[in-house]
């Protein structure tokens, strides 16, 4: 269908979301392409958000993957261009209900996170941008200009080591393919 479109329209994308907690994981680990099988087993009970554990390492893994398919993604196919895009510093509920369960973010944490942070709306911003720019090109990630807020840029790639490592990518290829059952 996305191929359909990209003949018909001149355009068609697949956009992933990303965070900065990609980088709090370290590389991509098959594990987490696993069912879950019981609390604790992937990433610990920990509620650390630094370092990261328990939930946070498995949050972190989500956006690594994210970013890291949107790479693979741009490297296989030509007519659907594949983005990423990360909001930088933003208070939403996630650090909201973080801070509730105490999973993470101590009061100090998110009074600082709250006066480093920019507006929800601002933070759509580089998304909005992957999903519309006409200038946007495949295999790009966007990010706030000043790195956690400010308006988008493309991100250098010499930053995303772990999502453009080829073994990275094929292994979450991989593993991609096995959950849905299908080869691409």
């Amino acid at each position: 269908s996305l191929e359909a479109a990209a003949d018909k329209k001149g355009d068609a994308r697949v956009i992933t979301h990303t965070s900065g907690a990609r980088h709090m994981g370290g590389a991509t680990q098959k594990k987490y392409f696993e069912k879950w099988t019981m609390p604790g087993s992937l990433g610990g009970d920990g509620r650390s958000m630094i370092p990261p554990s328990g939930p946070w390492v498995r949050y972190a893994q989500t956006k690594l993957a994210n970013l890291t398919f949107a790479f693979a993604l741009a490297k296989k196919q030509s007519k659907v261009k594949a983005l990423s895009a990360c909001p930088g510093i933003s208070i939403t509920n996630l650090q909201k209900t973080a801070h509730k369960k105490g999973n993470g973010m101590r009061n100090f944490d998110l009074f600082v996170a709250r006066k480093m942070s920019h507006s929800n709306k601002d933070a759509t911003l580089p998304l909005i941008t992957a999903a519309f720019s006409p200038e946007a090109v495949s295999g790009t990630l966007y990010v706030p200009r000043d790195g956690e807020w400010g308006p988008p840029k493309a991100a250098p790639e010499k930053g995303e080591k772990n999502a453009m490592d080829a073994s990275q990518q094929e292994m979450l290829w991989a593993a991609s393919e096995e959950a849905v059952g299908e080869k691409f």
